[in-house]
């Protein structure tokens, strides 16, 4: 398919399998929100709690998988992005910053750094709604207080998923209608 944007795409095309990924962390956001909203009720929040605990677990499972599919150029991008996280966690705590301030603006480098990598491929152009969704993450946790971290990590999450599952959905639906290419001789 030609892409019409300026963006170029050199990736093989994706599928609606991809969209799982984007519903996971919806599905997070999801288990956010609730431990936010019904946290203060004890058996719910054990059972959110153990619901995060397996959720997560199924993650780390599936990124372990996943990592040994990723090109080394994608390896040492989030090599550099965590070593980058790292070394200002350390320089923020050693200027006596806030908990809340440093862990908002580890959420905005991190969204930072998606967006760039959304915005170098027409196939990686998904990930800009989940870079939305921490960008409203990192600009709101200083402002809130920890109990209601959950509550806007947890819509941030779910809304920045969901844009992203929608951009891919588009993207795979759009490849998947356009005509296959022909070839002139």
């Amino acid at each position: 398919m030609k892409n019409p944007t300026f963006i170029p795409s050199n990736l093989p095309a994706l599928s609606f399998g991809e969209l799982k990924n984007y519903l996971w962390f919806g599905g997070t956001g999801f288990l956010l929100l609730a431990m936010g909203l019904l946290g203060h009720l004890t058996a719910v929040r054990w059972a959110i709690v153990f619901l995060m605990a397996s959720w997560l677990m199924v993650g780390v499972r599936g990124h372990l998988r996943a990592r040994k599919a990723m090109t080394t150029q994608v390896k040492l991008f989030f090599l550099v992005v965590a070593a980058l996280l790292a070394g200002f966690v350390f320089w923020a705590r050693q200027l006596g910053l806030a908990w809340p301030v440093v862990i908002g603006a580890l959420f905005l480098i991190d969204a930072f750094a998606n967006m760039i990598a959304s915005l170098t491929d027409w196939w990686r152009l998904s990930m800009l709604g989940h870079s939305l969704g921490l960008m409203v993450c990192g600009a709101g946790f200083p402002f809130v207080g920890k109990n209601r971290w959950p509550i806007l990590a947890g819509i941030a999450l779910l809304a920045g998923s969901l844009l992203a599952a929608a951009i891919l959905y588009y993207q795979v639906r759009r490849h998947e209608d356009s005509p296959p290419p022909t070839s002139s001789r």
